[in-house]
């Protein structure tokens, strides 16, 4: 009888490091299947986000939330934006430094890989160079991008979500990776509109801009500058 106890406790031990490990890669990444994004689903109250955000919350500022954590073993900040008190807009900033640039590519393609398996196939890849020295380079886009060669958007549009993806250097050697969520109608014909002059803390009244070649997004520097 006591090895069937010492047995049965030791397969529930097991069970709940299983479940606490899943946790807590979960919690390390932006996917997750049964939400839109970090648990949240489009209208949510301002009181729903500041109760379940597990985030470290650093400011409400207007109609917005901001809140920072670690995403893919980056430091990250999240924003939340309301409208009537209901969910519209969610924005991710994952930065920090790393010795060697191409972890940015590295990381692009993690994320990537977490929102093609939630969001499907992306609607929109673009690559942007700004000088194309190092395009024949695979190897060293990391390094274009820190440089500020290089910019990459990636653009999921699906069920009412829109989701864009911009690997950039708005300021000197410091790439950042922001994932952009803004609800959207179905049938919308959805185009991106920004007020480049906004204040850091109205960031997420729009969008980052859409990257052209004729207007790369590093012009728009201030849009990363997420508290």
């Amino acid at each position: 009888m006591r090895i069937v106890s010492i047995l049965f406790l030791t397969i529930m031990l097991a069970f709940l490091t299983f479940l606490f490990v899943q946790k807590s890669v979960q919690a390390d990444t932006i996917l997750n299947d049964s939400d839109i994004v970090r648990g949240f689903v489009w209208g949510v109250s301002n009181q729903d986000v500041f109760r379940f955000e597990k985030g470290k919350f650093l400011k409400s500022e207007k109609s917005n939330l901001f809140y920072s954590d670690t995403l893919y073993e980056r430091a990250s900040t999240v924003g939340y934006q309301f409208e009537q008190d209901r969910l519209i807009r969610v924005r991710i900033d994952i930065h920090g430094r790393t010795p060697n640039p191409q972890d940015w590519i590295t990381l692009l393609m993690d994320a990537q890989q977490d929102l093609n398996k939630k969001w499907g196939k992306p609607s929109t890849e673009d690559f942007f160079w700004r000088n194309d020295l190092e395009k024949d380079f695979p190897d060293n886009w990391g390094f274009a991008v820190l440089k500020g060669d290089l910019a990459i958007q990636i653009k999921w549009i699906v069920a009412g979500t829109q989701v864009t993806m911009i690997l950039d250097t708005v300021e000197k050697l410091t790439p950042v990776l922001t994932i952009f969520y803004e609800k959207i109608m179905p049938e919308q014909n959805h185009t991106p509109k920004i007020d480049v002059n906004i204040a850091p803390e109205d960031v997420l009244s729009g969008e980052p801009a859409p990257l052209t070649r004729e207007a790369p997004v590093g012009n728009s520097g201030d849009l990363l500058a997420l508290p």
